[in-house]
């Protein structure tokens, strides 16, 4: 390379690199605005999200991990400095603290973290491999039987045919030239322009043919390609350490995917629902009392005896 064709191509390449950084400050600056115009949504789902993370670190460290991270990523990008208020500047720091915390904890606990890196890795290959299968293996199966069964169901044109044609259009051509050497101008014409219609019926014949078993060949393509996609998805899921492993982490840890049930303690005061159904009760019981005839005390007529002398037949 001559040192002029070097120069064009470092100037070519510095424009490029150009390019690119102007490319990348403008999306920055687009993805600032976007973060601006949902900031205050943002904020409403992480604080929440920190919130279903606390209590569930208290059951299930590794689905605090798991969840933390996954919310981590998706906000990444997002910081304190976006927001203008203090307050939610304040609010945004103590949920992300409590996000990266609580995934920290797993990093560091001995029984969580052996199990983060194999499930992100199994996960993500699941929904990769359920991509391919549109979701849905079974679906995606019977369409593709449905497809194959369509694109089939017409048998492709026997080559036979095709090739009857040509010899037939041979020999009609065959015989409109002896017809004119016999200088038989009518027959010549007639053999001739049979052998013309056979000629395009024989070319519409191989083209047929050939679509034909171009489209057979398409479809058992594209349902082989279905199946095999099917075998690897059945064969992930049979796998101990690939889908076998995630769906014992799914049924060992349910709060990936369910909130923790709050439970009631002696510092929680009851809910204002359970507080009206028992001042409803208390306010409606009511006590029927006698004078006793032995001590004169007020004692209940339901009872056996006198709560206050234990005497029995107290009443009357």
């Amino acid at each position: 390379m001559s040192v002029h064709e070097l120069i064009q191509t470092s100037a070519q390449l510095a424009q490029v690199s150009q390019l690119n950084a102007l490319n990348a400050h403008f999306e920055e600056q687009r993805r600032a605005a976007a973060i601006q115009a949902n900031l205050g949504q943002a904020l409403f789902e992480t604080e929440r999200m920190a919130k279903r993370v606390a209590a569930t670190l208290q059951h299930d460290a590794f689905a605090a991990a798991v969840l933390s991270y996954d919310w981590l990523a998706l906000i990444q990008g997002i910081h304190s400095s976006h927001f203008t208020d203090v307050d939610h500047k304040r609010a945004w720091a103590n949920a992300h603290d409590t996000l990266t915390s609580a995934y920290r904890n797993g990093q560091f606990d001995p029984h969580v973290a052996p199990l983060l890196t194999p499930y992100f890795q199994n996960r993500a290959h699941f929904y990769e491999l359920l991509a391919r299968v549109d979701g849905d293996p079974n679906a995606f199966y019977a369409a593709a039987q449905q497809r194959h069964a369509a694109a089939t169901r017409s048998k492709p044109l026997s080559p036979t045919v095709p090739v009857g044609l040509v010899i037939a259009t041979g020999g009609l051509f065959f015989a409109a030239v002896i017809a004119g050497l016999a200088e038989a101008s009518g027959a010549f014409a007639f053999f001739f322009m049979l052998g013309f219609l056979g000629a395009i019926a024989s070319i519409l014949a191989f083209v047929s043919a050939s679509s034909s078993k171009a489209a057979h060949r398409s479809a058992q393509a594209r349902y082989e390609a279905a199946c095999r996609h099917l075998e690897a998805f059945s064969a992930f899921m049979r796998d101990p350490n690939a889908g076998a492993f995630l769906q014992r982490i799914w049924d060992e840890h349910p709060l990936l995917f369910h909130e923790p049930i709050p439970t009631p303690t002696a510092s929680m005061p009851p809910s204002p629902s359970v507080q009206t159904f028992v001042e409803r009760k208390v306010v409606e019981r009511h006590v029927v009392v006698t004078r006793c005839r032995f001590c004169r005390g007020m004692t209940p007529v339901d009872g056996p005896t006198c709560q206050h002398c234990g005497a029995p037949g107290f009443g009357g």
